[in-house]
């Protein structure tokens, strides 16, 4: 049986970032880092094109790309930046925590068709299970340590409804 994985793409350059997936042996899912302080959303398209091209050289299945912002924006500029960022050929499978707040993911999931993958917003919330349910969010981000170990994990992955991706810090 196999599990599968995303390699994880930070803020790097275009040719760093097709390098990066071309390295991960086979990986058809990408988790690609945007809206860093010290990138702009040009360079961000570039990466993310970079990306989808190495994926595509790459892997002969399906394969996908996952925005990860890191609650960087507010809702406007989430809307345009993944506009821009959702362009190419690769579908986007989620983009993670878009905006900082449950409130902010929740306005911004009526106003895009790509889903939202709440990460930040699930695991710093006093309510973890209340503040996915909130966020309009498709797919909780779970990460084990963060929130207290895997049994409590495991409970709030199951009683968030949503699908559950988990990923480490």
């Amino acid at each position: 049986k196999s599990v599968p994985v995303n390699v994880t793409v930070p803020v790097l350059s275009p040719e760093a970032a097709a390098a990066r997936v071309e390295e991960s042996h086979g990986c058809a899912t990408a988790k690609v880092k945007v809206a860093d302080p010290g990138s702009t959303l040009k360079e961000d398209c570039a990466r993310v094109e970079a990306v989808a091209d190495a994926l595509t050289r790459t892997v002969k299945r399906e394969r996908w790309i996952r925005l990860d912002a890191n609650g960087a924006g507010d809702v406007d500029q989430a809307v345009t930046a993944i506009h821009e960022l959702a362009a190419g050929d690769v579908p986007i499978e989620y983009v993670e925590q878009p905006c900082a707040t449950a409130d902010e993911l929740y306005e911004l999931h009526r106003l895009i068709d790509v889903p939202i993958a709440a990460d930040e917003s699930i695991r710093r919330a006093p309510n973890p299970v209340a503040a996915a349910r909130m966020s309009g969010a498709q797919v909780a981000v779970i990460k084990i340590a963060p929130l207290g170990g895997p049994e409590r994990a495991l409970r709030i992955a199951r009683d968030t409804g949503l699908r559950v991706v988990v990923s480490s810090a």
